[in-house]
């Protein structure tokens, strides 16, 4: 594929998810605020504890195997097949784990009702895995266009559904049949380009896939295990109502990372997959991608920073207050996961899953002591103070070998944010100064 072709995918790419996620975000934030109005912590407690694990199985049924496809110059109809009933059987496997568990993570947390929420919301697993092989074949032809509807079709959906149902009083569960609806519409519109056909029980031909997944699956396993551990630490230690607070506010502090970093980093893997044999376009790609990423969503977190108790207390009810020093805290890490976090699919597009798995391990080894220590030392400000501490020191050492794999210097990745960076002081200086020339005001 050629760079012009590609580049016009990229760009077409960035509009059709910016202009879809943009509609989403608010969509989806004027659900979240009039939800949580009516809900409270302890119920998003249980939503926060129970997607822990259900979330994990989506991850393990996936088994890198889309990310395998798409990397590979040329795919067959067996591999498509193969791959594709991988997942479900693999889903089927993992779903039977977990209806059988869900008893025991509910004792184990002192919840009944959430034995039977791990039940329900589990079944998006299926879901997952219907529609990863026919994702897989989406990114491949950068077919953003189609991905974005799909995704707004979805998410879309399930905004609407919690409102709905939270308004009618079904507490919790809006939340849950909600999120299954959104997924459901989503799948439908991936599985109108499947290409199944018969089930396939031979995978020899497709070990290298199987050998790249289980390598690419460790590294978002252990990256998910220590993206969770903050919720874990905080659901397990504190309770479930303190998973409430710190989920609303890690939702609302790492919004550029989800809606614009997320939208940057699903465009990139497939991009610059395709662009893998030219260092130089590679190299260009990555620091114009990141500046713009930089550039549009670190002011946001920042200024988050800032205001935070502000925002809070001017979104939400009291019984939310306890979550803008939570926000604040949270806020100041998300600019360096920001600055971080189009490096990994970028590492991966270029095949080196294998530094990811050490990467992995070594946040999982800083963090999850972190976030423990944390939780019992001050509850849930602890477990934010670690993200804020651990962040910069994980931030410097994937930042460091991505510069050496791409052949650039520290002195050019400077110099291409420069402009950003002199910006957030200037934001920040600004922002200080109107604190308190604004005190005791209002």
């Amino acid at each position: 594929m050629n760079e012009d072709h590609v580049r016009r995918r990229v760009v077409s790419g960035l509009a059709w998810e910016s202009s879809t996620k943009l509609a989403l975000q608010v969509l989806g934030w004027v659900s979240t605020i009039y939800v949580a109005r009516i809900l409270g912590p302890a119920e998003y407690g249980i939503v926060a504890v129970s997607g822990i694990f259900t979330l994990l199985i989506q991850i393990l049924a996936d088994y890198g195997l889309t990310s395998g496809l798409v990397t590979r110059t040329e795919v067959s109809d067996f591999e498509i097949r193969a791959t594709a009933w991988f997942n479900v059987y693999l889903a089927c496997a993992l779903y039977a784990l977990l209806f059988a568990a869900a008893p025991w993570i509910a004792l184990a947390y002192e919840l009944p009702i959430l034995s039977d929420v791990l039940r329900v919301a589990g079944l998006a697993v299926f879901l997952t895995a219907a529609r990863a092989v026919p994702m897989a074949l989406v990114l491949r032809q950068l077919d953003y266009r189609f991905r974005a509807l799909a995704e707004l079709a979805g998410q879309g959906t399930q905004a609407i559904g919690i409102l709905v149902l939270a308004t009618l009083g079904f507490g919790v569960w809006s939340l849950v049949w909600a999120y299954l609806a959104g997924q459901m519409i989503t799948t439908a519109f991936f599985l109108s380009r499947a290409r199944y056909g018969a089930p396939v029980f031979a995978f020899a031909p497709v070990r290298d896939l199987l050998v790249f997944g289980a390598r690419v699956t460790a590294s978002r396993t252990v990256t998910f295990g220590v993206g969770v551990a903050d919720m874990v630490a905080v659901s397990w230690i504190v309770g479930p109502r303190a998973a409430g607070l710190y989920l609303m506010a890690q939702n609302l502090a790492n919004m550029p990372l989800d809606k614009v970093g997320s939208l940057v980093n699903r465009v990139s893997f497939p991009a610059v997959a395709r662009l893998q044999d030219d260092p130089v376009r590679v190299r260009s790609y990555f620091l114009t991608a990141h500046f713009w990423l930089f550039a549009l969503c670190a002011p946001v977190a920042v200024g988050g920073a800032l205001v935070a108790p502000e925002l809070v207390e001017l979104l939400f009810t009291e019984a939310w207050s306890e979550a803008g020093t939570v926000l604040a805290l949270l806020c100041f890490a998300a600019a360096f996961r920001l600055s971080g976090m189009m490096m990994p699919p970028v590492l991966e597009a270029l095949q080196h899953a294998r530094f990811l798995v050490k990467y992995s391990l070594l946040s999982a080894a800083l963090q999850v002591p972190a976030f423990v220590i944390g939780a019992y030392a001050a509850g849930v400000y602890g477990v934010a103070f670690a993200w804020a501490a651990v962040s910069p020191v994980l931030w410097a050492i994937l930042l460091r070998h991505t510069l050496r794999l791409l052949g650039l210097r520290t002195r050019e990745f400077t110099g291409s944010i420069a402009s950003v960076l002199i910006a957030l002081v200037a934001l920040a200086a600004g922002a200080l100064l109107a604190d308190r020339a604004l005190a005791g005001e209002p």
